[in-house]
């Protein structure tokens, strides 16, 4: 009824309104009456905004873009779309950018998809395309046939070295048991296990960092094939797996796709109870431990990727 009544009171503004004071209709006006409303005529037009102003805090605060890209052989065609409300701190600092540009330059005129092509590299939004298509990954594949052992043990020592330290739920002696268990020839571990795929994403990720990076996208594609009968699980292995692609993502220039894997992540750590203290399951001071550090790397990922200012950020790693 309110707004019926008086729609301008449901108009959103930018600023408080300050109306002047009203004057008195006594004959006899006081002299503090007289003082406040004259401070209310000065102070007015000092905060009142321009229609100019207006009309570029309104649009930035509306404006949002969405861009499209194509490629032409594997991926297709993808959307992204960022503004103000984006919970991904990258595209927040694109649109500020981009926003704050247009405002002292072209006030008034929509946003469109060319702001994108003011950072000269589409990629770093939508990616860099993949250089296997996912079509010619056999999911039959074992992982012997995939890497030979020895060349496993190179790009798991390569992972020891640059990203151990990243992931405090793994140590280099429970990644020794993992590379074992997969290439024993008495192994009962299930061809496509959690344990062999999240194998799969550690070799890739130590083939990027020996820059290998065709055998790194090769690796990643085995591995994200793998992953597809068990996407939906919602397990302590394929939470670390979703904390390691997203990790490849981002070193692969994928920031895009890093997000969306940490938010895959955050979801099914919530499923699982990971920010609960106690579980109904009996578990080993090990367990506990590798649970908790689970969690708290999905912490420390999800503020790296949305906060827009992270540099004295202490909670970062």
């Amino acid at each position: 009824m309110g707004c019926r009544a008086d729609p301008s009171a449901c108009v959103y503004r930018p600023k408080v309104r300050r109306t002047r004071a009203r004057r008195s209709t006594s004959n006899h006006p006081t002299r503090g009456v007289n003082s406040v409303s004259l401070f209310s005529e000065v102070i007015e037009p000092l905060h009142s905004p321009s229609p100019g102003e207006t009309e570029i805090t309104n649009s930035a605060l509306c404006r949002e873009v969405t861009a499209a890209h194509n490629f032409p052989h594997f991926a297709g065609h993808l959307e992204i779309s960022y503004g103000p409300a984006s919970s991904f701190a990258f595209l927040q600092h694109v649109h500020r950018a981009i926003s704050s540009h247009d405002e002292t330059e072209n006030a008034g005129r929509p946003l469109d998809e060319g702001g994108l092509d003011r950072f000269a590299m589409r990629g770093v939004f939508f990616g860099l395309p993949p250089r296997i298509s996912l079509q010619a990954i056999s999911v039959q594949d074992t992982i012997h046939k995939i890497i030979r052992r020895p060349s496993a043990l190179k790009f798991l020592d390569t992972f020891k070295t640059f990203s151990l330290h990243i992931f405090p739920f793994f140590t280099s002696e429970s990644l020794d048991e993992l590379l074992d268990r997969a290439y024993s020839p008495t192994s009962s571990i299930p061809r496509q296990s959690h344990d062999e795929v999240v194998l799969l994403a550690i070799l890739a990720s130590g083939s990027l960092n020996a820059a290998e990076t065709n055998e790194a996208e090769r690796l990643f594609q085995h591995a994200t094939r793998h992953a597809e009968s068990s996407g939906d699980a919602v397990t302590l292995p394929t939470i670390q797996f979703s904390l390691l692609m997203a990790d490849y993502q981002l070193n692969m220039g994928r920031p895009n796709a890093a997000y969306l894997l940490i938010s895959a992540a955050c979801c099914k750590a919530y499923a699982l109870g990971l920010h609960r203290f106690s579980t109904q399951v009996a578990l080993s001071e090990q367990e506990i431990q590798v649970r908790r550090a689970t969690l708290w790397t999905i912490f420390s990922y999800d503020r790296q990727v949305i906060t827009p200012n992270r540099q004295n950020d202490p909670y970062l790693m």
